[in-house]
C-alpha cells in the first residue's frame, strides 16, 4: 500500500513540474539557436570585409609603386 502511494506522490509531483521542463527546454533551445546565429554571421562578415579590405590595400600599394616606379620602367637608356 505505501508503494503505491508512493508512486502516485512521485507522479504527480512529475506532473507538476512537467509544464515548467516543457518551458525550460524550449527556453534552451531558443538560447542556443540564437547562439549559433549570432557566431556564424559575423565570422562570414568578417572574412568578406577583410578580403576586401586586403585586395584594396594590395591595390593601392601596386598603384604607388607603378607612380613611384614608372619613370624608371619607361626611360630610355
Amino acid at each position: 500500500m505505501s508503494e503505491s502511494h508512493d508512486a502516485e506522490k512521485i507522479r504527480a509531483a512529475l506532473e507538476e513540474l512537467e509544464p515548467w521542463a516543457d518551458k525550460e527546454i524550449s527556453h534552451l533551445e531558443r538560447q542556443f539557436e540564437a547562439r549559433k546565429r549570432s557566431v556564424y554571421l559575423p565570422r562570414k562578415i568578417r572574412c568578406r570585409v577583410s578580403f576586401v579590405a586586403g585586395v584594396l590595400s594590395g591595390m593601392v600599394i601596386a598603384a604607388m609603386l607603378l607612380y613611384w616606379f614608372y619613370p624608371q620602367f619607361c626611360s630610355q637608356p
